[in-house]
């Protein structure tokens, strides 16, 4: 198989959003890592075409990296597809993906300057680390 883009990084947070999640669908950790790379991100990042509701957020405050949420993930765990948001970062310069979390619609708000101060300061180290 070949590699979609240069580097993916998963945030402390993702991990531990993704651990929890993965205790009641057992399949999310392959969805994530095969499907939603393979299908939403490729077809997005590479080929412009938005197949999951992808939004940008721009509520974020910030121009690069540029944050998106994915409104519709799928997870053959769960039979509904809009339940579940996905947040990431993406370089464009390097081809990375920097995934933030993964959580329940209701459960948290999509990210804004204020939840996510911390995070900038990292994205930016990455950014700085892989450009």
């Amino acid at each position: 198989m070949t590699k979609v883009f240069n580097r993916i990084i998963h945030l402390p947070q993702f991990s531990k959003n993704i651990k929890q999640l993965a205790k009641k669908y057992r399949t999310i950790e392959d969805d994530i890592g095969g499907n939603f790379v393979n299908s939403v991100l490729k077809l997005y990042h590479h080929e412009n075409k938005n197949t999951a509701q992808i939004e940008r957020c721009d509520e974020a405050g910030y121009e690069y990296p540029k944050i998106y949420v994915a409104k519709k993930f799928v997870c053959r765990s769960l039979k509904e597809t809009d339940k579940i948001r996905v947040v990431w970062a993406y370089y464009d310069k390097s081809d990375t993906i920097v995934y933030i979390e993964i959580f329940f619609k209701g459960e948290q708000i999509i990210p804004n300057k204020k939840k996510y101060q911390d995070l900038f300061k990292t994205l930016e180290q990455i950014g700085e680390c892989i450009t």
